[in-house]
């Protein structure tokens, strides 16, 4: 079975009314420009995991913890630094191929599977105690 990745976080409850805090958020909004809005809309993007990919996660028994994912997402952004955009990542004997502008896991692959890979730009091998 497999359990959700990334759980949501805890919403603290607010003492201001619902009208008091969104007209806060519009004042912080419009001291940022355009640019900085959409660049922290897209740093603030999580790792996904297509429903494919979790078929495949889970019939495969390959565990994907908190410490996976944050090598995933370093891995990423590596990639993506170099204008990958389907790429292999090799870690801990396990395959990911990930849709890098959409950082989202398209399949798993373990070492007892088949390993033809097809339509990716790049691939990455992370070694376990670098990222």
């Amino acid at each position: 079975m497999i359990q959700r990745v990334n759980p949501l976080p805890n919403i603290p409850v607010n003492s201001l009314e619902p009208t008091q805090r969104i007209n806060n958020n519009l004042d912080d909004l419009r001291q940022k420009s355009f640019h900085q809005i959409l660049n922290d809309k897209l740093q603030s993007q999580e790792i996904t995991f297509s429903a494919h990919a979790l078929n495949r996660l889970e019939q495969r028994n390959i565990v994907v913890d908190e410490q996976v994912c944050s090598k995933l997402g370093n891995a990423i952004e590596q990639i993506a630094q170099k204008g990958g955009r389907e790429s292999l990542i090799m870690m801990d004997d396990v395959a990911y191929v990930v849709s890098i502008p959409n950082k989202t896991v398209i399949t798993a692959l373990d070492n007892s599977s088949q390993s033809i890979f097809t339509n990716i730009d790049s691939a990455m091998i992370v070694d376990r105690g670098k990222i």
